[in-house]
């Protein structure tokens, strides 16, 4: 039983390797492309996520003083 586990598994990861260099030999630039653009845009939605927060707590700042300041209850 064991045995025959770890054939399945084996040939499973075979066939997994076997396919990651077809789509290696036949879409290099597409992957690389795909994998930059991708990476581009994580970078690009973390920075907007990090301006957007940033701005978030001035913004919250600068309400704490003019409640401080004037008593405004924002």
């Amino acid at each position: 039983m064991k045995e025959s586990n770890n054939e399945s598994s084996f040939m499973l990861l075979h066939m997994d390797l076997k396919f990651q260099r077809y789509v290696e030999l036949n879409f290099p630039v597409c992957i690389h492309v795909e994998m930059n653009r991708g990476k581009q845009m994580l970078d690009k939605k973390l920075a907007y996520h990090k301006a957007n927060r940033d701005k978030a707590l001035s913004l919250q700042d600068y309400k704490n003083k003019l409640n401080l300041k004037y008593g405004y209850n924002l």
